[in-house]
């Protein structure tokens, strides 16, 4: 065993303590990161929360008028009522599938399995 002398001994622990400084600030901003991180994970899982309970009201709303609106064509088979009632079926289909299409882009989106496409369009039309 090597005796150090009391300035080599005063070296060695001054240079743990920077040691153990500079571990502990590398410590720090590792747990910042980490935090930054953990925030944007929550606020990501509060948007897809809030973005699948949309969907579900989306996807519910037409779904539940074309059962009505079909039940009503059942219990009330007359030609002019149900005629009405077919339009209002299909365009209510065509509102089911609009959503429906809107997710699976999404997904896709999603995946990295498709990109988004720019284009100029007439809004008024």
């Amino acid at each position: 065993m090597t005796r150090l002398s009391d300035r080599e001994l005063l070296n060695a622990l001054q240079d743990r303590l920077n040691e153990d400084r500079r571990a502990m600030t590398d410590l720090d901003a590792v747990t910042r990161k980490l935090e930054e991180v953990n925030g944007k994970l929550q606020k990501s899982e509060e948007l897809k929360s809030r973005f699948l309970s949309n969907i579900r009201n989306e996807i519910n709303n037409p779904l539940t008028a074309i059962i009505g609106l079909a039940e009503q064509i059942v219990d009330n088979p007359e030609p002019d009522s149900a005629r009405q009632f077919a339009t209002m079926i299909y365009a209510e289909a065509h509102r089911l599938d609009f959503q429906l299409q809107n997710i699976l882009i999404t997904a896709e989106l999603e995946a990295g399995a498709a990109l988004p496409e720019w284009r100029a369009v007439d809004v008024s039309a």
